[in-house]
């Protein structure tokens, strides 16, 4: 991963600002760090080098939009120190990129813009995605193929677009104070700015206490906002111009397709994604879990390159069938591929929760996320990049919750009155299926909302933690 920050309405006085913003942030990048301050913008970049490691420093700047042009990156200066101050000017405007992510179809892009005419100073995907939007304007985000978060300075203009993959994989975050627009990968480097002063949004917390997670556009800190999945911005000098969803997933569902052709395609889409994702000038690695999603997907893998090595956690705690590592390894030496594990102790675990809460910014109800914290320091030790197995239980039906749907369907002819009814009966006499007619009697949103409030606060929880109350006969806190 890399980092990127940066804002509107700055002046070269700024540049501490920047920098404490960039400093921040030094855990996504450290193969480099750059920072870029011109008339209106600060743009600042921390960078885990994959592609181009010579030649792909950033902010990259762009010194004309004629094909035969410039490319200069400020990232780093003559003795290979961090660039600090003013790029280059141009006469007919400079535009200037920072980008975290990684662009697979890259290769293809920069082929079709040379046929057009297009020159390229550096073999990078970074240039290749700026070149693609001088080219072809914000549709270039119809041709990319990857994940990917960025922002573009048009000096001419003194406009800024932004842009979010597709499905929100790499982040970004923003907040509009007073006009001046300020963003960044991470919510920590906003704080780094004096024109936001922290505040906690309480109808996040309102929601995370209800759902277990935040379904707003707007972060725990008040006036920070997401940028969705699937969406651009264009922003001025006194803040945001316009916003755009660039993309929404189509379903085509043939349900008389039979199981073969549509197992042999979803085996293709995968092999073809992995091989795409395989694409770096450094080593890539995987997780592995005991689950099918990360062994299919190692198994993809050493046929592209069968040297891989592959990562695992577990916890000290558990052993035999329960211990993932176990299985993990089991498969690693029928593919023939290194598998490097550890286990984590109850101390480990207990001690990593500042750690893993500093990274995540906001909170997070998922356990899972301390395991994810150790398997990435494992793997950080031997390589730079890691495929990993998640979405496929939400895209397959992994869990029993993704089911529901489908077996909901069978019912679908029966008045929901007459199922609910069922249901009270049947749990009153203690017969198996009560829980099954009961989801079945309500729609997907109404059972999402009772389930997730079987372990999250009830209103009245919440109203006495929001106001600070304590419940009736609770003792107070000793002085």
């Amino acid at each position: 991963m890399c980092g990127i920050c940066g804002f509107t309405q700055a002046t070269q006085g700024d540049l501490p600002i920047l920098q404490a913003m960039d400093d921040v942030m030094a855990h996504r990048g450290p193969d480099g760090e750059g920072c870029y301050i011109d008339e209106g913008i600060a743009l600042g970049h921390r960078r885990l080098s994959l592609i181009d490691l010579s030649g792909g420093n950033q902010p990259m700047v762009r010194l004309t939009g004629e094909h035969a042009s410039e490319i200069t990156s400020p990232a780093l200066d003559g003795q290979g120190n961090p660039f600090l101050g003013q790029a280059k000017a141009c006469e007919r405007g400079d535009w200037a990129i920072v980008f975290n992510g990684e662009i697979y179809n890259y290769r293809d892009l920069r082929e079709q813009l040379q046929q057009e005419g297009w020159g390229f100073q550096t073999s990078s995907d970074t240039e290749v995605l700026l070149v693609g939007y001088l080219a072809w304007g914000e549709a270039v985000l119809d041709r990319l193929r990857g994940m990917f978060a960025f922002a573009i300075w048009e000096k001419k203009t003194h406009e800024l677009f932004c842009a979010r993959d597709f499905f929100g994989i790499k982040p970004f975050y923003y907040t509009v104070q007073d006009g001046q627009f300020v963003f960044a990968s991470e919510i920590k480097c906003i704080l780094e700015h004096p024109a936001y002063e922290r505040r906690l949004n309480e109808d996040a917390l309102e929601q995370y206490l209800c759902f277990q997670f935040s379904a707003l556009d707007e972060t725990f800190f008040k006036d920070i906002f997401k940028l969705p999945p699937a969406t651009c911005m264009r922003v001025g000098q006194e803040g945001i111009l316009s916003v755009r969803r660039y993309w929404r997933p189509e379903y085509a569902f043939d349900g008389s397709r039979p199981m073969a052709d549509t197992v042999e395609a979803i085996d293709g889409a995968m092999r073809e994604s992995v091989r795409y994702h395989n694409v770096a000038d450094v080593e890539v690695g995987s997780f592995l879990s005991s689950g099918i999603d990360s062994s299919y997907m190692a198994a993809c893998l050493a046929k592209e390159n069968p040297g891989i090595k592959t990562f695992t956690v577990g916890f000290s705690e558990y052993s035999g069938e329960r211990d993932e590592i176990s299985w993990a390894g089991e498969l690693a030496d029928t593919l023939g591929i290194a598998n490097t594990s550890h286990h984590i102790t109850e101390d480990e675990y207990w001690e990593s929760l500042p750690a893993v809460q500093w990274h995540m910014d906001e909170p997070s109800a998922d356990p899972s996320a301390v395991a994810l914290y150790f398997v990435d320091k494992l793997a950080a030790t031997q390589v730079k990049a890691v495929l990993s197995g998640e979405g496929a239980d939400e895209f397959f039906g992994g869990y029993r919750i993704y089911q529901v749907p489908f077996s909901n369907a069978k019912l679908s002819w029966a008045p929901k009155g007459l199922l609910r009814g069922a249901s009270k009966a049947a749990r009153a006499l203690h017969v198996r299926g009560a829980n099954y007619l009961e989801r079945a009697s309500e729609t997907a949103e109404d059972w999402y909302y009772t389930n997730a409030n079987g372990v999250a606060f009830s209103p009245q929880e919440r109203e006495r933690l929001r106001s600070g109350k304590r419940a009736a006969g609770q003792p107070a806190p000793a002085a």
